[in-house]
Protein backbone atom coordinates (compact mmCIF):
# COMPACT_ATOMS: atom_id res chain seq x y z
CA UNK A 1 0.00 0.00 0.00
CA UNK A 2 2.66 2.66 0.43
CA UNK A 3 3.76 2.29 -3.03
CA UNK A 4 0.09 2.74 -3.71
CA UNK A 5 -0.22 5.90 -2.05
CA UNK A 6 3.19 7.06 -2.56
CA UNK A 7 1.92 7.03 -6.77
CA UNK A 8 -1.66 8.63 -5.82
CA UNK A 9 0.10 11.37 -4.05
CA UNK A 10 2.71 12.17 -6.24
CA UNK A 11 2.04 16.02 -6.70
CA UNK A 12 1.91 16.36 -3.08
CA UNK A 13 -0.30 19.32 -3.52
CA UNK A 14 -3.48 17.68 -1.36
CA UNK A 15 -1.37 17.58 2.23
CA UNK A 16 -1.61 19.42 5.42
CA UNK A 17 1.13 21.84 5.60
CA UNK A 18 3.90 20.25 7.44
CA UNK A 19 6.79 22.95 8.40
CA UNK A 20 7.05 26.23 6.12
CA UNK A 21 8.02 24.59 2.50
CA UNK A 22 6.22 21.05 3.15
CA UNK A 23 2.82 19.52 2.91
CA UNK A 24 2.42 16.12 4.47
CA UNK A 25 0.14 13.84 2.56
CA UNK A 26 -0.69 10.70 4.62
CA UNK A 27 0.84 8.19 7.43
CA UNK A 28 1.22 4.84 6.75
CA UNK A 29 2.62 1.50 8.18
CA UNK A 30 2.06 -1.78 5.80
CA UNK A 31 -1.72 -1.36 4.68
CA UNK A 32 -2.83 0.84 7.91
CA UNK A 33 -2.77 4.36 6.09
CA UNK A 34 -4.04 7.42 7.72
CA UNK A 35 -4.88 10.16 4.34
CA UNK A 36 -4.80 14.03 5.10
CA UNK A 37 -5.84 17.10 3.24
CA UNK A 38 -6.71 20.48 4.25
CA UNK A 39 -10.50 20.71 2.59
CA UNK A 40 -13.20 18.44 1.79
CA UNK A 41 -12.49 18.69 -1.66
CA UNK A 42 -8.69 17.96 -1.61
CA UNK A 43 -9.93 14.91 0.62
CA UNK A 44 -12.48 13.14 -1.69
CA UNK A 45 -9.75 13.91 -4.82
CA UNK A 46 -6.87 11.98 -2.87
CA UNK A 47 -9.76 9.19 -1.33
CA UNK A 48 -10.22 8.82 -5.27
CA UNK A 49 -6.88 8.51 -6.22
CA UNK A 50 -5.62 5.85 -3.75
CA UNK A 51 -8.34 3.95 -4.45
CA UNK A 52 -8.07 4.03 -8.40
CA UNK A 53 -4.03 3.28 -7.51
CA UNK A 54 -5.43 0.41 -5.45
CA UNK A 55 -7.76 -1.09 -7.78
CA UNK A 56 -5.33 -0.91 -10.75
CA UNK A 57 -2.82 -3.23 -8.65
CA UNK A 58 -5.84 -5.67 -7.48
CA UNK A 59 -6.31 -4.38 -3.99
CA UNK A 60 -9.83 -3.12 -2.34
CA UNK A 61 -10.26 -0.97 0.23
CA UNK A 62 -12.56 -1.86 2.44
CA UNK A 63 -14.85 0.39 3.05
CA UNK A 64 -16.47 -0.33 6.14
CA UNK A 65 -13.23 -0.25 8.24
CA UNK A 66 -12.18 3.01 6.40
CA UNK A 67 -13.39 6.16 8.34
CA UNK A 68 -13.61 9.53 8.24
CA UNK A 69 -12.64 12.21 10.98
CA UNK A 70 -12.74 16.16 10.73
CA UNK A 71 -10.53 18.30 12.66
CA UNK A 72 -11.56 22.03 13.27
CA UNK A 73 -13.88 22.31 9.56
CA UNK A 74 -17.61 23.56 9.29
CA UNK A 75 -17.76 21.54 6.02
CA UNK A 76 -20.26 18.11 7.19
CA UNK A 77 -19.91 17.40 3.10
CA UNK A 78 -19.89 13.55 3.41
CA UNK A 79 -16.47 11.43 1.70
CA UNK A 80 -17.32 8.56 -0.66
CA UNK A 81 -15.45 5.07 -2.35
CA UNK A 82 -16.98 5.00 -5.33
CA UNK A 83 -20.26 5.27 -4.58
CA UNK A 84 -20.32 4.56 -1.07
CA UNK A 85 -20.30 6.87 1.88
CA UNK A 86 -18.11 6.74 4.33
CA UNK A 87 -18.45 6.39 8.26
CA UNK A 88 -17.54 9.61 10.13
CA UNK A 89 -15.98 9.10 13.80
CA UNK A 90 -14.64 11.17 16.26
CA UNK A 91 -11.80 9.50 17.13
CA UNK A 92 -10.18 6.29 15.78
CA UNK A 93 -6.76 4.63 17.07
CA UNK A 94 -4.01 4.47 14.79
CA UNK A 95 -0.78 2.55 15.41
CA UNK A 96 -2.06 2.36 19.15
CA UNK A 97 -2.44 6.12 19.29
CA UNK A 98 -6.08 7.86 19.75
CA UNK A 99 -7.09 10.34 17.70
CA UNK A 100 -9.79 13.06 18.33
CA UNK A 101 -11.68 15.18 16.56
CA UNK A 102 -10.73 18.49 18.67
CA UNK A 103 -7.40 17.91 17.80
CA UNK A 104 -6.04 17.39 21.18
CA UNK A 105 -3.84 14.56 23.03
CA UNK A 106 -5.87 14.15 25.82
CA UNK A 107 -8.13 10.63 24.93
CA UNK A 108 -4.34 9.46 23.72
CA UNK A 109 -3.02 10.59 27.23
CA UNK A 110 -5.29 9.08 29.00
CA UNK A 111 -5.29 5.89 26.63
CA UNK A 112 -1.96 5.33 27.64
CA UNK A 113 -1.61 6.16 31.28
CA UNK A 114 -4.71 3.64 31.81
CA UNK A 115 -1.88 1.04 29.85
CA UNK A 116 1.18 2.20 31.90
CA UNK A 117 -0.89 2.00 35.46
CA UNK A 118 -1.75 -1.96 34.00
CA UNK A 119 1.52 -2.27 33.50
CA UNK A 120 2.93 -0.87 36.49
CA UNK A 121 0.40 -3.30 38.69
CA UNK A 122 1.56 -5.87 36.97
CA UNK A 123 5.14 -5.67 38.71
CA UNK A 124 3.68 -4.66 41.77
CA UNK A 125 6.10 -7.83 43.32
CA UNK A 126 8.85 -6.14 42.02
CA UNK A 127 8.19 -3.44 43.97
CA UNK A 128 7.78 -4.62 46.81
CA UNK A 129 11.07 -6.84 46.91
CA UNK A 130 13.41 -6.00 49.59
CA UNK A 131 16.48 -7.60 47.18
CA UNK A 132 15.92 -5.11 44.43
CA UNK A 133 18.01 -2.30 45.07
CA UNK A 134 16.39 1.55 44.63
CA UNK A 135 18.99 1.71 41.30
CA UNK A 136 17.31 -1.49 39.82
CA UNK A 137 13.68 -0.46 40.47
CA UNK A 138 14.46 2.52 39.07
CA UNK A 139 15.87 0.83 35.40
CA UNK A 140 12.84 -1.36 35.43
CA UNK A 141 10.51 1.21 35.76
CA UNK A 142 12.34 3.07 32.76
CA UNK A 143 12.80 0.18 30.32
CA UNK A 144 8.80 -1.78 31.52
CA UNK A 145 6.36 1.41 32.19
CA UNK A 146 7.45 4.40 30.81
CA UNK A 147 7.83 3.28 26.85
CA UNK A 148 3.94 2.19 27.48
CA UNK A 149 3.29 5.27 29.09
CA UNK A 150 5.44 7.44 26.44
CA UNK A 151 4.19 5.83 23.22
CA UNK A 152 3.26 8.40 20.68
CA UNK A 153 3.84 11.50 22.94
CA UNK A 154 6.02 13.15 20.37
CA UNK A 155 2.56 13.98 18.74
CA UNK A 156 0.50 14.91 20.98
CA UNK A 157 -1.20 18.20 22.20
CA UNK A 158 -0.53 19.28 25.37
CA UNK A 159 -2.07 22.38 27.40
CA UNK A 160 -1.34 23.35 31.32
CA UNK A 161 -3.93 20.50 32.43
CA UNK A 162 -2.43 17.36 30.44
CA UNK A 163 0.86 18.22 31.65
CA UNK A 164 -0.03 18.42 35.43
CA UNK A 165 -2.13 15.09 34.98
CA UNK A 166 0.74 13.14 33.12
CA UNK A 167 3.26 14.59 36.28
CA UNK A 168 1.01 13.71 38.97
CA UNK A 169 0.59 10.00 37.41
CA UNK A 170 4.62 9.67 37.04
CA UNK A 171 4.85 11.04 40.58
CA UNK A 172 2.33 8.42 41.73
CA UNK A 173 4.31 5.61 39.64
CA UNK A 174 7.54 6.73 41.48
CA UNK A 175 6.37 6.62 45.08
CA UNK A 176 4.81 3.13 44.31
CA UNK A 177 7.93 1.83 42.52
CA UNK A 178 10.50 3.31 45.45
CA UNK A 179 7.87 2.13 47.95
CA UNK A 180 6.92 5.95 49.46
CA UNK A 181 3.93 6.19 51.38
CA UNK A 182 1.79 9.59 51.74
CA UNK A 183 2.52 9.37 55.53
CA UNK A 184 6.08 10.10 55.02
CA UNK A 185 5.19 13.15 53.56
CA UNK A 186 8.17 13.19 50.80
CA UNK A 187 7.58 16.27 48.20
CA UNK A 188 7.79 15.85 44.75
CA UNK A 189 11.19 18.07 44.59
CA UNK A 190 12.91 15.39 47.38
CA UNK A 191 10.82 12.62 45.36
CA UNK A 192 12.40 13.17 41.48
CA UNK A 193 16.18 13.35 43.52
CA UNK A 194 15.85 9.86 44.94
CA UNK A 195 14.96 8.70 41.96
CA UNK A 196 17.25 10.63 39.67
CA UNK A 197 14.47 11.97 37.31
CA UNK A 198 12.99 15.16 35.99
CA UNK A 199 9.46 16.14 35.60
CA UNK A 200 7.49 13.89 32.82
CA UNK A 201 5.67 16.73 31.04
CA UNK A 202 9.70 18.05 30.76
CA UNK A 203 10.97 14.57 29.41
CA UNK A 204 7.49 14.86 27.04
CA UNK A 205 8.42 18.33 25.60
CA UNK A 206 12.35 16.55 24.65
CA UNK A 207 10.99 14.15 22.64
CA UNK A 208 8.42 16.03 20.46
CA UNK A 209 10.93 19.04 19.94
CA UNK A 210 13.58 15.86 18.80
CA UNK A 211 10.76 14.69 16.92
CA UNK A 212 9.91 17.76 14.94
CA UNK A 213 13.52 18.57 14.29
CA UNK A 214 14.27 15.19 12.78
CA UNK A 215 11.14 15.03 10.26
CA UNK A 216 12.18 16.58 6.50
Amino acid sequence: MGWVTRKATLNGENGIRWKFTNKLDDIDFADDIALMSSTKQEMQIKTNLVADEASRVGLDINKQKTKVMRINTRNQEPIFIGQEELQEVDRFVYLGATMTKDGGGMGDIANRIGKARCALIRLQKLWVSKSICRRTKIRLYKTLVLPVLLYGCETWKMNKGDEKKSDIFHNKCLRRVLGIRWQERVSTKELLKRAKMGPLSIEIKKRRWKFIATKP
